[in-house]
């Protein structure tokens, strides 16, 4: 059975059938920009290189899809939307207190069977992450998320607090808290305030 189609139901303006403009150039280019931070802040968020990998795939899939209706007009609008997007889906990915809990104690057994070597310049690979990691999945979400971006990702109040959709004295606040919480979660873990190496 064949089908007519009269003119009048064609929309005049055929802009449906116009092809998308050409942006792997600029999803090539975040790529190669982000991709190493959003995977360095989600494996500090769910604790787990696999559970990072699933995060940053996440992300730049969901970017892939929406670039053509994104309006990134400079860096920090495509850091926050990116940061935004790694923040929601480690969040999603660690909704359940069973989840959490599987993820802690798999990041524990990795930590301990084989520690990531990397660079050293911070100090972070002296750290006790089994541990570390413990104490911070007992902060908020919140708080992890803040002690992440100012000492893992080096941003500034500024830049949080714009990833965050918060006001910069709101991150100083919180930071000071969470910083105050991870000393006493370490405490309580260690029996006594934690040295570095």
């Amino acid at each position: 059975m064949e089908t007519s189609t009269n003119d009048k139901d064609l929309p005049e303006d055929r802009t449906d059938c116009e092809p998308a403009p050409d942006n792997s150039a600029l999803l090539e280019g975040i790529y190669e920009v982000y991709c190493d931070k959003i995977y360095s802040y989600a494996l500090y968020r769910v604790f787990t290189r696999e559970a990072a990998e699933d995060v940053t795939s996440t992300v730049f899939l969901r970017l892939a899809e929406k670039i053509d209706s994104l309006n990134f007009e400079d860096g920090p609008a495509v850091r926050n939307w990116l940061y935004g997007t790694a923040r929601n889906a480690a969040r999603i990915y660690l909704k359940s207190d069973k989840r959490r809990a599987e993820v802690l104690n798999r990041a524990r057994w990795e930590r301990a069977k084989s520690p990531e070597s990397g660079d050293d310049s911070d100090g972070f690979d002296n750290l006790d992450w089994p541990v570390l990691y413990e104490a911070l999945a007992h902060l908020r979400q919140t708080h992890q998320e803040i002690i992440i971006l100012r000492f893992r990702q080096r941003l500034k109040h500024e830049d949080i607090a714009s990833i965050l959709e918060m006001e910069p004295v709101t991150v100083r606040v919180n930071l000071s808290r969470a910083l105050k919480e991870l000393r006493r979660q370490l405490e309580h873990l260690f029996g006594e305030s934690p040295k570095g190496n």
